[in-house]
């Protein structure tokens, strides 16, 4: 099981020039309009409460209600669109110090991992698996010609970036097994003593340190001579 705390890694992008089928077209037409009514919903919960713009569970919990009968695409599908609504607001915000809707021209749409899946053929070519529909899927297939790809297709794609003329491919390349430092430090608060010992990692084999106690006699006195002085003030 990896650690949560595990550094999230390099990432690296490809970009693909491809050419959309009607389907990717639809898709990315209803997109648009509903980053348009997700950017409203969010405008509006932004104005309730004193311009500050939502998070993206708050907007999903709101947009989800006007989403899910009017589309029969993947469920999952909102999360990224809620996201992409939050970033647009806030970035308009940030850049122009003040709350409005900006306006969405472009077809694009980001989607996280659950939503594809790259897959290669031993003949070279490559294809990237989206799923539009529960258990239906469209492929976009393509031949690699970036240099890097077979290296960094090795890595975990993370998210896709799909517009009506290219494919923007994010894999993490390097994760590393290793959370935040090499060495843990678990400590137990007894009522007179605080336990700690350190536990290391090398070459596969965990080592625990003996275990230090430090009694907290004097740690209550000082508590109880400041309490002291506060109430006599």
């Amino acid at each position: 099981m990896s650690h949560p705390w595990r550094s999230k890694g390099e990432k690296r992008t490809i970009a693909i020039e491809y050419q959309p089928s009607e389907s990717i077209l639809s898709y990315l037409n209803d997109m648009r309009d509903a980053l348009r009514m997700a950017l409203a919903y969010a405008y509006v919960m932004a104005k309730e409460n004193d311009n500050r713009v939502p998070n993206p569970i708050a907007l999903r919990r709101k947009l989800r209600e006007w989403f899910y009968p009017r589309y029969d695409y993947a469920r999952h599908h909102v999360n990224p669109l809620c996201r992409n609504a939050v970033a647009l607001l806030k970035s308009y915000k940030k850049k122009h110090k003040k709350l409005a809707m900006p306006k969405v021209k472009r077809l694009t749409m980001r989607m996280d991992a659950e939503l594809f899946k790259t897959e290669q053929t031993n003949d070279g070519s490559a294809s990237v698996r989206i799923t539009l529909q529960p258990f239906k899927h469209e492929y976009i297939t393509f031949t690699p010609k970036h240099k890097k790809w077979n290296e960094y297709s090795d890595g975990r794609a993370s998210e896709l970036l799909i517009t009506d003329r290219r494919l923007s491919i994010t894999f993490v390349v390097s994760e590393g097994d290793k959370p935040l430092g090499g060495k843990f430090i678990a400590s137990d608060l007894n009522f007179s003593t605080i336990d700690s010992t350190i536990a290391s990692k090398k070459d596969g084999i965990v080592k625990l340190q003996q275990v230090k106690k430090e009694p907290i006699s004097k740690n209550a006195r000082i508590q109880n001579d400041f309490s002291r002085r506060r109430r006599r003030l």
